[in-house]
């Protein structure tokens, strides 16, 4: 577990060229480079730095051997192009995968698992306290256990770091990150858009989103409407808006369907 003053270093002022250069360090404990290796990973797919991607998903399958399958997939791949798109495909499938570092443990929940709270994907890194509990709040966490000695940035690295943690920044959440990217490739099949869709559906997506996540569904419903994919959501899902209002209010006045002109089969809260 990394304590506040190095997540908030890691996230804010190293760029990529430090996270991968530590998370390919043999020195570090097991589960700490995995934590290393899925953050830095993540960092390379946003900021499309092919160079780092297949060492870093050689790293990974050796250090958590359940991605495996779908990681030497990637590696094997002909070209980095291909290989961008393999491992999308894969962390698009993967919650615990996220473009920033926690100042805590975070939940225990298998890989590629989706746990009761239903917010598994990575939501905005946020400066400072966030708006919501575990992911991303950087809160100072005393007496955590002795992390990872870094070394003093030159003015290149700051300005990389700088320049990078804006970039980040800016994609928002898992939700609009892979919504943009399914809908880019929706011409190659139903499954990107049906990822995405479950990406939101388990993300806290908040209401000025909305739009974009119903177009997601419309795509697929329109482009492929006899697909397996477009079954899965064909009654839409509903959701509890006052997740993110100040409302105190409870119960079906403020249960909504993600989806227009669908009859939901179950309702569900966060």
């Amino acid at each position: 577990m990394l304590n506040y003053p190095e997540a908030k270093f890691l996230n804010e002022s190293a760029p990529l060229e430090i996270l991968a250069e530590l998370a390919l360090a043999p020195s570090l404990p097991r589960m700490m480079a995995v934590e290393f290796q899925r953050v830095a990973l993540m960092w390379a797919l946003i900021l499309r730095q092919d160079q780092y991607q297949l060492p870093l998903a050689e790293a990974l399958i050796r250090s958590r051997p359940n991605y495996a399958a779908a990681l030497t997939a990637a590696i094997a791949a002909p070209t980095a192009e291909e290989r961008y798109h393999a491992l999308m495909a894969f962390t698009i499938q993967q919650p615990e995968i996220r473009p920033y570092f926690l100042a805590a443990s975070g939940r225990a929940v298998p890989d590629g698992k989706i746990d009761d709270y239903r917010d598994n994907f990575w939501s905005p890194y946020r400066v400072g306290v966030d708006w919501y509990g575990d992911q991303g709040a950087w809160n100072a966490c005393p007496g955590s256990p002795q992390g990872v000695k870094f070394r003093l940035l030159n003015a290149v690295q700051k300005a990389e770091g700088k320049k990078e943690f804006a970039a980040i920044q800016a994609i928002g959440s898992a939700a609009d990150f892979y919504g943009s990217y399914a809908r880019s490739r929706a011409d190659h099949g139903p499954l990107l858009l049906d990822h995405a869709i479950r990406v939101s559906r388990y993300s806290r997506v908040p209401p000025s989103a909305e739009k974009k996540v119903i177009e997601l569904w419309q795509m697929l419903m329109r482009k492929y409407p006899k697909s397996q994919s477009a079954k899965n959501w064909q009654s839409g899902y509903s959701y509890n808006r006052t997740w993110f209002e100040a409302s105190e209010e409870k119960g079906l006045a403020n249960e909504y369907n993600f989806f227009p002109g669908v009859a939901c089969r179950y309702t569900s809260y966060f």
